[in-house]
């Protein structure tokens, strides 16, 4: 919504002073989660300091808004002495497993395929058509759909939800390729719809890599394997500006993203292979 909003002041606000500061101005709400007691404090946090009592009235506050119910003894908190693992101990645990040196070889593939598809097209939405901000809010539109459509994992599945959405990604980018390349006199709507189906599509597998992601590592190394995936994303959302750099051309630029696409389906078709999910007692 956020970002919708953007687009219509950019609009009505050409000097980017401006816009700036308009911008800015709806940050001041938020100063209320300065009052304390507002935004409560992290119950983990609470009990590493031995505000033990207080940690679990927020939990008691968390478990009423979910509307469920908490396990008994669920009063006795306390934090584990081994906060987390060393880091040669992570690492001997991850070479001791093929099977998750596999899973986190995909995983880091992903991430940056993700990341520098989703920041390439936000960094150069100006070569998606002739008016810049109708293609920004287009694409605000494709990643509020794509963030909303996330709320379906639970009914879809996760790796199932996953799936489609990478696929989807890389058929929509590949069609477009084609599109452009291909058919002369292409309609420069047609070539969008394709693009930002593409991007709907990639804002659900954004969302969805955080999840996913976490639910195929042991708990004890989960923390350090996200972490290596979004290193793999930053380097990917770094490279994407210069794609079109390495291009040149406004027209092959969007083409780029056949590149891509095909390492999506790649990268899903080595998940497919080896990523089957259990459900683990971590």
């Amino acid at each position: 919504m956020g970002e919708l909003w953007l687009a219509l002041f950019a609009y009505l606000i050409r000097n980017w002073k401006w816009l700036y500061f308009s911008c800015a101005l709806f940050y001041i709400p938020f100063l209320i989660y300065l009052r304390p007691g507002v935004l409560p404090e992290s119950p983990r946090w609470l009990i590493s300091k031995g505000r033990t009592d207080e940690a679990f009235k927020t939990i008691q506050k968390a478990a009423k808004v979910n509307k469920v119910s908490l396990p008994k003894g669920a009063n006795a908190l306390k934090v584990s002495d081994q906060e987390s693992l060393p880091f040669s101990t992570i690492l001997r645990q991850l070479g001791r497993s093929r099977k998750l040196l596999i899973y986190l070889a995909i995983a880091m593939s992903n991430w940056f395929v993700v990341a520098m598809t989703t920041f390439g097209m936000k960094m150069n939405i100006s070569h998606l058509g002739s008016n810049v901000y109708t293609s920004f809010t287009i694409t605000v539109i494709a990643d509020t759909l794509g963030t909303l459509l996330m709320f379906t994992m639970d009914r879809v599945g996760h790796k199932r939800l996953l799936v489609i959405s990478v696929l989807s990604t890389g058929a929509a980018c590949t069609v477009s390729f084609i599109l452009i390349l291909f058919v002369d006199n292409v309609s420069e709507w047609l070539v969008i719809t394709f693009v930002m189906i593409g991007k709907l599509f990639n804002a659900t597998e954004f969302g969805m890599a955080y999840t996913y992601t976490g639910e195929l590592f042991p708990t004890d190394i989960r923390a350090f394997v996200l972490g290596s995936c979004s290193f793999f994303a930053r380097i990917g959302s770094l490279a994407s500006p210069y794609l079109y750099q390495i291009v040149r051309k406004p027209n092959l630029f969007r083409s780029c993203f056949v590149v891509q696409s095909n390492f999506y389906l790649l990268c899903q078709f080595l998940h497919l292979k080896f990523c089957t999910f259990k459900k683990s007692s971590h």
